[in-house]
């Protein structure tokens, strides 16, 4: 007897990061797979329906566009390098829409940035990126609460992942959680993959500045205009922080 399909959405931005993409395609495929039947649908989908160039410089071609997209029970927003210069209106208020409607909404890394944009996330809201962007985040939204967690599930719909491997343990916990843990181990050993504890290390937080995601923008902006150097301020406007907020990033690091 076919089971009822629960569908994924995985919306992609512009830089999103591959490797978050297709571990968390992977742990639905592989019960659909294990199970013979389509336990899950996912869907991959542009703002546009345009291609999407992902970290690693490879292109990915969407199956929809939001606009062509109906309410689906999950949709997970992947975010890129420079997330606040993606977030259009039309982007915002769909993330509004289908809130409102009822799908939870999957913030990876940088996709943290496009809720706090649209307005969803209330004072409740817990919250978890990765460590390269969560001093960034607080710099533009230091109302709001962010964990060293790897990744949350809050009860108003809005589930975090601080990015990397940790997408995995999230879509682990979700897949427990609507199938039970046998569909959950299933996944874990046909990736040889052993569960981690929900827990980053702050640690991470100390690294050299190199690390900074901020400051490699900026140093990559120096760069590319190396013959004809940019204004300081038109930096700042690029990155999209103020100028004050640079000079203390470089300041504290360097």
């Amino acid at each position: 007897m076919s089971v009822k399909s629960i569908t994924f959405a995985f919306l992609l931005t512009d830089e999103f990061p591959v490797n978050s993409f297709i571990l968390a395609q992977e742990s639905l495929r592989i019960v659909n797979q294990y199970k013979l039947d389509e336990v899950f649908k996912y869907k991959i989908i542009s703002e546009d329906g345009e291609n999407v160039r992902s970290s690693n410089g490879m292109w990915w071609t969407p199956n929809y566009s939001l606009q062509d997209l109906f309410i689906p029970e999950y949709l997970v927003i992947f975010g890129g390098n420079l997330p606040i210069q993606k977030i259009s209106k039309n982007m915002l208020s769909s993330l509004r829409y289908f809130h409102k409607n009822g799908s939870k909404l999957i913030a990876v890394d940088t996709g943290a940035f496009s809720l706090a944009e649209a307005g969803v996330i209330t004072k409740n809201t817990k919250i978890c990126l990765h460590w390269e962007a969560k001093k960034n985040f607080l710099e533009r939204y230091p109302y709001k609460e962010v964990t060293d967690e790897k990744y949350i599930l809050n009860d108003n719909g809005l589930y975090f992942s601080a990015g990397g491997v940790s997408i995995l343990d999230l879509f682990l916990k979700i897949i427990s959680d609507l199938k039970g843990k046998n569909f959950a181990k299933s996944v874990s050993e046909a990736l040889i993959y052993v569960p981690q504890e929900n827990f980053s290390d702050p640690a991470h937080n100390r690294r050299n500045a190199s690390n900074n995601l901020i400051c490699n923008k900026v140093i990559k902006i120096m760069e590319e205009n190396i013959e004809n150097p940019l204004k300081m301020r038109e930096i700042a406007q690029e990155v999209n922080i103020s100028l004050r907020s640079i000079e203390r990033y470089f300041l504290n690091y360097f």
